[in-house]
């Protein structure tokens, strides 16, 4: 299934960051309370906006690695990857 987000909404798909190493204690991801998370951006919609409602070119783009705040976005489930609908505003960083 191909998916397209529309207007401002971008696709992410949440980066599997693991630090663990032999031996170490394994603490799931419920477990642990992170303000933010990595992701990489999957697809983007047409246009964002900007603060006025007036239409803007996207800063982020295709494969850039950003961090997003732990409560934003719409999970979706596709092909079997989990991935998420945010809006640019939703994006702290780019890193």
């Amino acid at each position: 299934m191909e998916i397209k987000p529309v207007g401002r909404y971008i696709l992410v798909e949440r980066d599997v960051v693991s630090s663990a190493n032999e031996g170490d204690i394994i603490i799931p991801d419920c477990a642990i309370d992170n303000q933010s998370f990595e992701a990489t951006i999957a697809k983007i919609g047409s246009t964002g906006l900007n603060d006025e409602d007036g239409t803007i070119d996207f800063t982020v783009k295709v494969g850039d690695k950003v961090l997003l705040s732990k409560y934003e976005g719409n999970e979706v489930k596709l092909n079997g990857s989990e991935y998420m609908f945010v809006t640019e505003k939703d994006i702290l960083a780019i890193i």
